[in-house]
């Protein structure tokens, strides 16, 4: 099976005339926690879905535009989690904030 290295993430959507911004957000794995995350809330945060970094209110999480970002971000975890932690989004397919929770608790977030 092939080893993930990381995805390429456009950072500006061009026109024809413009050339496409790209990063690459490193593959989060059980030692690398603080350089991952730190990319991802810069990431986030640059498209406005840093709020999802934080425990969202019921009256948020019912609106169209939550449940869009909250898609999109989990979305995005496959392409930057190793094999090994997929079974955490998994089992938290439906929040973004529960799934970075479960991640960073695995991940030694809570060492720091």
């Amino acid at each position: 099976m092939p080893i993930k290295t990381g995805i390429p993430i456009p950072i500006e959507e061009s026109s024809d005339n413009e050339v496409h911004l790209k990063t690459k957000i490193i593959i989060l794995n059980q030692n690398n926690w603080v350089q991952w995350s730190c990319q991802m809330e810069n990431y986030l945060t640059a498209r406005w879905y840093d709020d999802l970094l934080n425990t969202p209110s019921e009256e948020m999480t019912s609106t169209p535009k939550f449940k869009q970002k909250n898609s999109s971000a989990l979305s995005l975890l496959w392409g930057c989690i190793s094999r090994e932690l997929e079974g955490i989004l998994l089992n938290n397919q439906t929040s973004f904030y529960d799934t970075w929770e479960a991640l960073g608790k695995v991940c030694g977030k809570t060492l720091l």
